[in-house]
């Protein structure tokens, strides 16, 4: 497979827990010649699913943590370009941007790489031989990703990865929070007109929507997807996101970055047990968390105010 065709495969993966928005969560995937709940002890993982994954001709396992219900898709291929991403469902449930801001300040440090300004995902795209480093929010998935086709690097990248978003230090630091999604500063303090609103997010937002067409495209999502997340803003509106707080932002962490709502998706030529003994290490610093709480908004249908407007019109598919 070419450096980036794990990425792809990836995506396919990620959709899984998107669709967990409007549905039950479900395998695009087929397996064949699979096999089902077979108990493997090593590292307190349970394998669920075994097989090969007919699309692609590679073998996979499906492992569930059974202390903390964390899922593990470990695909493993002739590929030395290892790579491991971490997904959670994560829901958007107004225009804050929460999901995005969440997504910034995960990987401005961690309790086991407490490294800020810059913090440990800046670090690593200077000293990494990393093939992949980024973070990706979508409408109903946060994704995290990283690749390497050395053993080491990929080592290093997946043990800062699986800690930032389960132990990030915004937690606790509220000045990662102000730094990332927004704070007020004061360019000239003889003059009062110069105080202002700023923030990494806020200012990518308000770059993102002086292009005309990108606020009709989420102005559009609105109107055709209301009160779901598909209909919300993930990267955030401008106004909104200057509503957020940090109060607000720990919680949705405590809700939606709790392992039962998350996967974690390896790809490549590493030995099974040291994928899973990275996952273990990595839960085993959390404790028992917190029973798994959030909030989904379900699409159930069309409105009845679109049908009716889709109906007044002279053709529409809503007719027959």
């Amino acid at each position: 497979m070419e450096t980036m065709g794990w990425f792809v495969a990836f995506h396919l993966f990620s959709l899984q827990l998107g669709v967990h928005a409007v549905g039950p969560r479900r395998l695009f995937w087929n397996f064949s010649n699979s096999s089902e709940s077979t108990v493997d002890g090593t590292f307190e993982f349970k394998l669920i699913k075994s097989g090969i994954l007919e699309d692609f001709n590679y073998s996979a396992n499906v492992y569930k943590h059974g202390r903390t219900g964390l899922e593990v898709f470990s695909v493993h291929a002739p590929d030395s370009n290892n790579a491991i991403a971490v997904v959670f469902a994560t829901p958007v449930l107004d225009d804050k941007g929460k999901t995005h801001v969440l997504e910034h300040c995960v990987l401005q440090g961690s309790q086991s790489y407490p490294v800020k300004h810059p913090g440990p995902f800046i670090r690593m795209l200077s000293s990494s031989v990393s093939t992949f480093v980024n973070a990706l929010t979508y409408p109903d998935r946060t994704l995290y990703p990283a690749s390497s086709a050395n053993r080491q690097d990929f080592r290093n990248l997946a043990r800062v990865y699986l800690d930032a978003v389960f132990q990030p230090l915004v937690l606790r630091d509220e000045m990662i929070f102000k730094q990332e999604a927004w704070h007020y500063e004061l360019r000239n303090s003889s003059d009062p007109s110069s105080l202002s609103a700023v923030g990494v997010v806020l200012n990518e937002m308000k770059g993102y929507y002086s292009d005309p067409l990108a606020w009709m495209r989420h102005e559009l999502a609105a109107a055709l997807y209301p009160d779901t997340s598909y209909g919300r803003h993930s990267g955030g509106r401008p106004l909104d996101i200057l509503r957020l707080t940090h109060d607000e932002l720990v919680r949705y962490h405590a809700e939606h970055y709790h392992p039962g709502n998350a996967r974690v998706w390896f790809f490549g030529d590493a030995p099974e047990a040291e994928r899973l003994a990275m996952v273990s290490e990595a839960l085993g610093r959390l404790g028992d968390p917190p029973a798994r709480g959030g909030q989904w908004l379900r699409w159930v249908g069309p409105s009845a105010a679109a049908m009716a407007a889709c109906r007044r019109r002279t053709w529409s598919p809503c007719r027959s």
